[in-house]
């Protein structure tokens, strides 16, 4: 029984940086293959917020455009450390994609993968055509 107590406990508090919001920004971005390899280096920048109601994603262009992401999470199963060193967080999410000066909608999966410090976030649109990765560089709290 005091197990099962310990168990619970440890799944509630290792959810609870989830609550958290939280900034990234990227040292890089690039496409992800049909493969999942590492593939074109992509011109842009891109900071991500996170909290547990939504994502926010901004890109800036080398050639001065801009896209953003803004979704509503459905779902996120977190299994990350408090201090994102080690673990997974899954987000679905209800998207809105403003790019060029035209706005569309898409259901996406982002992919929050930590391992010995090194964060790599995926973004992944339900129809998985276009796959890209942002190796972030920091991560903060924001308060």
């Amino acid at each position: 029984m005091a197990l099962l107590v310990l168990l619970g406990l440890s799944s509630v508090l290792a959810n609870a940086q989830c609550d958290k919001k939280v900034k990234f920004v990227s040292e890089k971005v690039y496409a992800v293959n049909a493969d999942t390899a590492e593939g074109e280096s992509l011109p842009v920048n891109g900071n991500i917020r996170l909290s547990k109601d939504s994502i926010f994603v901004s890109m800036q262009w080398q050639n001065g455009q801009t896209t953003e992401v803004r979704g509503s999470n459905a779902e996120i199963i977190c299994k990350m450390n408090d201090d994102y060193k080690e673990g997974t967080i899954d987000i679905k999410s209800n998207a809105e994609i403003k790019a060029n000066g035209q706005s569309s909608q898409s259901k996406m999966l982002f992919n929050i993968r930590s391992k010995a410090g090194k964060i790599k976030i995926y973004a992944v649109p339900e129809d998985e055509k276009e796959k890209i990765c942002f190796a972030i560089k920091e991560w903060q709290e924001i308060k």
